[in-house]
C-alpha cells in the first residue's frame, strides 16, 4: 500500500530521488503519505488486537482479560524484533515504544468486551 502512494505521490521515479521528490511534496501529499505508511498499520494492529483480545476474553477457559493483554503485549514485541530484522535497532525501538501501549490497550478493551460476553456462569472473579 505505501509503495502505491508513494508512487502516486512523486509518480515513476528512480529510488534515489523519492527523498528528494518527497521533500518538494506539499504538506498535505507528505500526510497522507505519512497516514498510509504509520497510521494505518498501527491502526490494523490496533483492531486485530481488540479482536483477538475478544476472543480470548470470550473463549478462554481460564484466560481473561489479563491473558489478553500479555499476548496483544507479546504480538507488539514479536512485530518489533520482524522490524528489527527489516530495518535496524533504532526502528525496533521506536515500533516497540508505539506498538506495546497501542496493543496492550486495544488487547484490554477486547478483552473486556469479550468478558462481557461471557455467559454470567462462567465467570469467575479475578
Amino acid at each position: 500500500m505505501a509503495s502505491r502512494v508513494v508512487r502516486r505521490l512523486v509518480g515513476e521515479v528512480p529510488a534515489d530521488s523519492i527523498a528528494d521528490q518527497l521533500a518538494a511534496a506539499p504538506g498535505p501529499s507528505r500526510f497522507g503519505l505519512w497516514f498510509a505508511v504509520t497510521a494505518v498499520p498501527i491502526l490494523s494492529f490496533a483492531v486485530s488486537c481488540v479482536a483477538s483480545g475478544a476472543l480470548v476474553g470470550r473463549f478462554g477457559n481460564r484466560a481473561g482479560i489479563k491473558e489478553a493483554v500479555q499476548g496483544c503485549a507479546v504480538a507488539a514485541a514479536v512485530g518489533a524484533l520482524l522490524s528489527m530484522a527489516q530495518a535496524g535497532w533504532a526502528s525496533a525501538v521506536a515500533s516497540l515504544v508505539v506498538l506495546v501501549p497501542a496493543g496492550a490497550a486495544s488487547g484490554w478493551l477486547g478483552g473486556r468486551i469479550g468478558w462481557g460476553r461471557r455467559p454470567l456462569a462462567e465467570r469467575r472473579p479475578r
